[in-house]
């Protein structure tokens, strides 16, 4: 089994490939897109059951136009898929906890924290611990603010089982099959491990996400001013402080971790987006008379957006695929290496790479493993950057008849040693 990330994504693209008779680049990137799409009717969904339908149009329009959004959009990727179930659990979760300070507990309160469960649950066998990071990081300052007991015993009692059940449909039949070591070993590996040392190509100063948020928020960011006007910050005070919650506490607890990618940040821009939406309807109750102008500028900025994406989508992405892909690396070593050779690859294996390569494959977890190994493989795929210098010479020493050739994926060096 798959064990590097979490099914829900892989699940989506074998049921979007199952109805569609196939799979294709199409097929593969459709659950992505579907996600994006599902987020922004969300959005304008929630808007409209607070009482502020306006806003909810407008945020689910921005969302489709953020540039971040749109990237990972087009992509057979996690990050969309885990924004929705993400947006889902905590819109959720502001339903079941909405209100002011020390005020009674909204109706329906149990069903919604069942809902956000849910949504939580979906985001975990999404990506695993990143959904829980950012809830987490939302809703503890919400209830501390809010008042503990608004929360409904019976809900969290249901969320509980909601919880469990949802993960229990990956992790028993996992469980079973590879066993309790095998799991806690890629927990280890992939989370406990990454959150304390990230790998090089991954580490970045503390402010690293603050111009990636607003770059990436772009043309939401211009419509914030707009949460000044009196009549949106008092109608709708609590939402803004539970969306300024979801945006501003996990960035800042993103930036405390070492290793940082922009994509990190897409769980957050449901929240940006629907505070823009805010920040439109306070600009029209300002300034009445900037309504036609505004919605001028919103079908210019929504014509020159259509524009941007379809030459992005033409020109930039295939250049920008084909520049990161492992084909052409994959193409390398097949021609290098004879079609019945085992390949053994040192560190984590790349499922991309797995993909492309048309060789058997195994893989161990670090050169001391490899020089244990008896005989020792006749030909080794290494990973530089994540290699010491001393262990890729110590390889050289261990294999002198080999063939050493300097490859890459990439920005990503790679060391082919192949015997004969």
């Amino acid at each position: 089994p798959y064990l590097l990330k979490p099914p829900l994504v892989n699940w989506a693209i074998a049921a979007s490939g199952l109805v569609a008779g196939g799979f294709t680049a199409f097929v593969a990137r459709l659950p992505s897109a579907l996600a994006v799409l599902a987020t922004a009717l969300l959005l304008v969904a929630w808007g409209r059951r607070r009482g502020a339908p306006r806003a909810g149009q407008v945020a689910g329009i921005l969302y489709l136009l953020l540039p971040l959004v749109f990237e990972k959009g087009i992509r057979a990727e996690i990050e969309s898929i885990l924004t929705f179930c993400v947006a889902l659990g905590l819109l959720a979760l502001y339903e079941a906890t909405r209100g002011s300070r020390g005020a009674p507990r909204p109706p329906r309160a149990a069903w919604w924290t069942q809902l956000a469960a849910f949504g939580i649950a979906l985001g975990v066998l999404a990506k695993g611990p990143p959904a829980l990071l950012v809830a987490a990081a939302t809703a503890l300052p919400w209830l501390a603010w809010r008042g503990w007991r608004v929360l409904s015993p019976l809900g969290i009692l249901g969320g509980i089982v909601v919880f469990v059940a949802v993960l229990s449909a990956w992790v028993i039949p996992l469980v079973s099959a590879v066993g309790w070591d095998s799991l806690k070993t890629t927990i280890d590996v992939e989370v406990l491990q990454r959150a304390q040392a990230a790998d090089p190509g991954n580490r970045e100063p503390f402010g690293y996400y603050l111009p990636k948020l607003i770059g990436g928020a772009l043309p939401a960011f211009l419509l914030l001013p707009g949460l000044r006007s009196r009549e949106v910050s008092r109608r709708h005070a609590p939402a803004l402080l539970y969306l300024a919650l979801w945006v501003v506490v996990p960035l800042v607890l993103f930036s405390f971790f070492s290793g940082k990618e922009s994509r990190y940040l897409l769980p957050l821009y449901p929240a940006l987006a629907l505070l823009a939406g805010f920040g439109a309807e306070g600009l029209l109750a300002m300034r009445p008379h900037l309504a036609p102008r505004l919605r001028r500028l919103g079908f210019g900025l929504l014509l020159f957006a259509v524009i941007v994406k379809i030459v992005w989508i033409a020109a930039v992405v295939p250049h920008k695929n084909e520049r990161k892909s492992p084909r052409l690396l994959a193409q390398v070593v097949s021609l290098r290496v004879p079609e019945a050779r085992t390949i053994t690859f040192v560190g984590k294996p790349r499922a991309q790479l797995l993909y492309y390569l048309d060789r058997p494959m195994r893989h161990v977890d670090d050169v001391e493993v490899l020089l244990g190994a008896t005989p020792l493989p006749s030909t080794v795929l290494v990973p530089v950057e994540t290699t010491p210098t001393a262990d890729l010479e110590r390889l050289r020493q261990a294999l002198p008849g080999a063939t050493a050739e300097d490859l890459a994926w990439g920005e990503h060096p790679y060391l082919l040693l192949t015997s004969r």
